[in-house]
Parts: C-alpha cells; sequence; structure tokens
C-alpha cells in the first residue's frame, strides 16, 4: 500500500471523512475512489483527478475506461461523468 492510498484510508475514516458531503482529490490507484465512496456515507460530490495517465501501473487507453470500470463497480443509482 503506497501512501497516496493510506492517506485516501485515513480521511475516509476520520471524523472529517465522515462530514464530508463534496470532495476533490487526486489519487494515484483507482481503487481508491470505491474506498472513499463506500466509507464516506455522507458525500454527495466526488472529483478526482490524475496526473498521468496511469493507474496501479497500467496505462489506460482513454478517460471512458475509467468511466466504465467505474459503472462496474458503483450502484447504478451513481451518477459518473468526466470533464
Amino acid at each position: 500500500m503506497n501512501t497516496n492510498d493510506q492517506r485516501c484510508i485515513m480521511l475516509s475514516c476520520s471524523s472529517l471523512g465522515s462530514q464530508c458531503k463534496k470532495l476533490s482529490i487526486a489519487v494515484e490507484n483507482r481503487a481508491c475512489i470505491l474506498d472513499l465512496v463506500d466509507a464516506m456515507i455522507n458525500l454527495r460530490a466526488l472529483h478526482v483527478r490524475r496526473q498521468d495517465n496511469k493507474w496501479n501501473g497500467q496505462t489506460m487507453t482513454t478517460e471512458d475506461e475509467l468511466v466504465k470500470w467505474l459503472q462496474h463497480r458503483l450502484p447504478s443509482t451513481y451518477t459518473i461523468s468526466k470533464n
């Protein structure tokens, strides 16, 4: 587990994380997105940024691949979009 993953877990388990309704965050591991959504029960909007085209050491071909990945892992009640 890298430092970024640990920070995501610490945030999601903190009292601030449990109260958070909107979050803008940079993550290295896309699995952190799922962890944040699961743990932060009051979260209503999540904006995720990344610095490069890699997630977990794998090059992503398009942004659409991340959207599809999230759609397959999150409930259909979630809205996923890209900017």
